[in-house]
């Protein structure tokens, strides 16, 4: 089972990641009954839905998509702005805070906290 998992991973390597989380993703909610597979046999009308449910997964997937980047692209900008404030108020020699929750986002090759104060002045 394991080598055909690989397999099948290799082959559509371009719709799936490298490290076999999105086959796994799949095989979970083909077997959870999320996506059903595809009708066997001659079954016009169970091939017609079969299609429709597919077509509306697709439409799904599109727009989880569009709002995870929406949301991506909105952290990406708030995490720069609040860069930029925190890059004004060092130059101008002033102690700045960075919210706990936004201190350990990525910014610039460090952290957005570092070098700021750990805590707001009493």
């Amino acid at each position: 089972m394991r080598e055909s998992g690989l397999r099948l991973n290799v082959q559509h390597r371009n719709a799936l990641s490298n490290d076999m989380g999105a086959l796994a993703g799949l095989i979970f909610n083909i077997g959870s009954g999320r996506y059903a597979e595809p009708p066997r046999g001659d079954d016009a009308a169970a091939v017609q839905g079969w299609e429709a449910d597919l077509e509306k997964v697709r439409e799904e997937s599109t727009a989880a998509h569009k709002r995870w980047a929406a949301e991506r692209e909105s952290d990406a900008t708030h995490t720069e702005i609040q860069g930029w404030l925190r890059d004004l108020g060092k130059s101008l020699g002033d102690g700045v805070w960075i919210a706990s929750n936004d201190q350990g986002r990525s910014y610039r090759g460090g952290r957005l906290g570092d070098g700021c104060l750990i805590q707001l002045p009493a």
